[in-house]
């Protein structure tokens, strides 16, 4: 016998019970029926004609289709299919917040970027002034400006 879990329900042991029924019941079933036999020689047929399966199956599915469509009240079709747009409705406000995220995080890749390459351009003059073998006074506050900028552009990236 299966071990049940205790899940403090007494209703999980119930369901668990009818689902161990019914496949009981559907397993003899496909037995009086002789199901898998008849599936076997329905698959067979099928791959031996394949236009005439193609055309039943057609056929079927287009005969579907048109009882579905004449069956149906006009009200209650348009009751669905509002339905259907007001649940595309829904749906679209997340997309469209997604969308919205997307494009900061492509600003934000952008900047980032640009960040980048500011600092790649402030480290070469920072570089190409201290490379300098006579500083003036003004040098040497540019040097200190620049190393300040980068510093800044270097804990922003961080």
């Amino acid at each position: 016998m299966r071990s049940i879990k205790k899940s403090g329900k007494k209703s999980d042991f119930f369901f668990s019970k009818i689902g161990d029924v019914a496949s009981y019941y559907l397993n003899k079933l496909y037995q009086f029926l002789r199901w898998e036999p008849r599936k076997r020689l329905m698959n067979r047929w099928a791959r031996n004609h394949p236009k005439q399966f193609f055309g039943i199956t057609t056929f079927a599915f287009s005969l579907i289709l048109i009882l579905s469509i004449f069956s149906g009240q006009p009200a209650d079709s348009m009751n669905q299919i509002d339905k259907s747009i007001k649940s595309l409705q829904r749906v679209d406000q997340p997309l469209n917040q997604f969308q919205a995220i997307q494009s900061v995080k492509e600003k934000h890749s952008k900047e980032m970027a640009q960040l980048i390459y500011d600092g790649g351009k402030i480290r070469k003059q920072l570089d190409s002034l201290i490379a300098l073998p006579q500083k003036s006074h003004k040098d040497s506050l540019e040097i200190i400006r620049k190393h300040k900028q980068l510093k800044i552009i270097v804990n922003t990236l961080k």
